[in-house]
């Protein structure tokens, strides 16, 4: 006892020594505008989540549906998000004793000598008293990394969702450019039609036939081009789906209107329920527990040990508690 006591008068002399580290201590304030806080007045602070409902388009929440389910890029922030959990498991399991334990038997069998049997069981224990809160610290920190990795999964969800509603929105777009631009040829060959009907009767009208051939081929080009941009749209879209991109997937006819008006003011809120902001803010936390444990990783360790074990040439004696004590 006199030993132990010694050993903690000494850690604590020498943690009086390293304690004088001083913590960073600078601070940068956030001032927002003016206008955000007088914005929560009004709509008394509330922010609608259902977002992909207020469009009234079923086909719409199917396809984000299903890029949520089959997206391989969301796919990897899920992996990295319990990654980041099962890492978090792990140091707060520092703070608890470990126990090691192994056993080992044989039987020798030889011609020349009598059969031997050997038997033998180890235990070993240890615990680090967290005398200074540096595992603490460190438990902290994996919380914290947890919680980034969790608000990313959000944040990947959300502009998944989000891209996989504006690449529908571009194919509606672009389908309706391809009807478009079909109507517009239909009108240049209806009008050609027209000008060689006129010039077959009355022997006029050679340059405006030309003209009118010129303003086909164009409209013909367009529309080539707008088909190719509608091929692209459709690829994009399903890239974000986990698909194929073959550029097949269709889409409706009409692009969906809103049930509800964007209000003019957003409250101050709406910032605090970003994923990104979130996540930024538990890896700032982190950093700053690791910097905290790294300076208490300047101080002595405590920590405490234990081992014990049995050997014997019975295996019925080897289990036997007293022996094992």
């Amino acid at each position: 006892m006199k030993a132990l006591a010694a050993a903690i008068s000494c850690f604590s002399l020498a943690a009086c020594g390293y304690w004088s580290i001083d913590q960073p201590t600078v601070e940068n304030p956030v001032t927002p505008p003016q206008g955000w806080q007088a914005a929560s007045q009004g709509n008394g602070g509330k922010i609608s989540s259902g977002w992909i409902k207020q469009f009234g388009d079923p086909r719409l929440a199917e396809l984000i549906a299903d890029a949520i389910a089959n997206n391989h890029d969301l796919a990897a922030a899920s992996a990295r998000m319990r990654e980041a959990h099962y890492n978090a498991v792990g140091e707060r399991a520092r703070l608890l004793p470990t126990l090691d334990a192994s056993a080992r038997g044989g039987v020798t069998d030889s011609l020349t000598a009598p059969t031997a049997e050997d038997y033998r069981l180890s235990l070993n224990v240890s615990w680090e008293l967290d005398l200074w809160g540096r595992l603490r610290k460190l438990s902290r920190a994996g919380a914290n990394n947890a919680f980034a990795a969790t608000e990313d999964y959000r944040d990947a969800r959300l502009s998944l969702a989000a891209n996989t509603g504006r690449a529908y929105f571009n194919l509606i777009s672009a389908n309706q450019q391809v009807e478009l631009a079909k109507e517009i040829l239909e009108s240049f060959q209806s009008n050609l039609r027209i000008i060689e009907r006129n010039y077959k009767g009355t022997g006029e009208g050679a340059l405006d036939i030309q003209f009118g051939r010129n303003n086909v081929a164009s409209a013909q080009r367009t529309l080539e081009a707008r088909e190719l941009n509608r091929e692209e749209a459709a690829r994009t879209l399903e890239l974000l789906l986990g698909r194929y991109p073959a550029g097949t997937l269709q889409a409706d006819a009409e692009l969906p209107k809103l049930s509800v008006t964007v209000p003019a003011g957003l409250p101050l809120q709406l910032l605090e329920r970003r994923p990104d902001l979130r996540a930024a803010k538990a890896r700032l936390l982190a950093s700053a527990n690791r910097a905290d444990a790294a300076r208490l990783n300047l101080l002595p360790d405590l920590s405490i040990t234990a081992s014990g074990g049995n050997s014997s040439s019975n295996f019925e004696r080897l289990l036997d508690l007293d022996r094992l004590v």
